[in-house]
């Protein structure tokens, strides 16, 4: 898996998901899990859902386990990496897809 990744393009809404993520020591759901330092002190997370196989982003470290967050892949994938991955953001009602998010390596 890649040491760092980089969510990028959402504009917005759940903009603050945007940045580099790093490894975690510590995997989720038998994954790599990935860490970034947010706004105020907080941490968002990024990891592959145990349900689904999409990747998810979320501020809340106890959500993993309920493979819950704002921002998620299109379909499932391996690595969030992966060439050609669509991206969706959650408004608080729908999930929406939003053709200029990426997750790159590095």
């Amino acid at each position: 898996a890649p040491a760092k990744v980089t969510l990028a393009g959402r504009e917005g809404m759940k903009e603050g998901y945007m940045g580099p993520y790093e490894l975690s020591a510590e995997p989720a759901h038998g994954y790599p899990r990935y860490s970034k330092r947010a706004a105020g002190g907080k941490t968002h997370w990024l990891y592959r859902s145990s349900g689904t196989g999409k990747w998810v982003a979320t501020d809340d470290e106890g959500r993993i386990a309920f493979n819950a967050g704002g921002i998620r892949s299109a379909r499932a994938a391996a690595l969030p990496t992966e060439a050609g991955l669509a991206w969706t953001y959650h408004d608080g009602k729908a999930l929406h897809d939003d053709p200029k998010m990426t997750c790159t390596e590095g």
